[in-house]
């Protein structure tokens, strides 16, 4: 679970780390839909996080939310933007590939050795096929 037994003081952790001037939120009729962040580290920073409630997804709110952090980016004079979506969030990697971020810069690869989980065949990289 995201955010632990404790979720909104973990918000506030990384609000503090972060800054509320690198924190944006999307608005529908004055309900917050959309977050995103800016962590910032000299001349390169991560979106962390792009969240859309449910309901709102599909709608363009994750992609003006991304838009507004890529140009935050540029005007801090940014040189290397990252993401790290989950693996098998395969629509967040269509997302963030569709928005730009098209170089990969590292990977990690597991081993479930529990078996427990369910994978699907996913990706191909370097040759080699892998699930997510």
């Amino acid at each position: 679970m995201i955010g632990g037994d404790d979720p909104g003081a973990q918000f506030d952790h990384h609000l503090t780390a972060v800054g509320p001037e690198r924190i944006w939120v999307a608005e529908q009729d004055s309900v917050v839909v959309g977050l995103t962040g800016l962590i910032v580290d000299g001349t390169s920073a991560e979106v962390e996080p792009v969240v859309v409630t449910d309901g709102e997804r599909g709608r363009g709110i994750g992609r003006a939310l991304v838009k507004r952090v890529i140009e935050e980016a540029g005007a801090l004079g940014i040189g290397l933007l990252s993401v790290r979506p989950v693996g098998r969030n395969t629509a967040a990697l269509r997302f963030f590939r569709d928005s730009g971020f098209n170089v990969l810069g590292h990977i990690e690869a597991l081993m479930d050795l529990s078996e427990e989980r369910e994978w699907i065949d996913g990706e191909t990289i370097a040759g080699r096929e892998f699930k997510v």
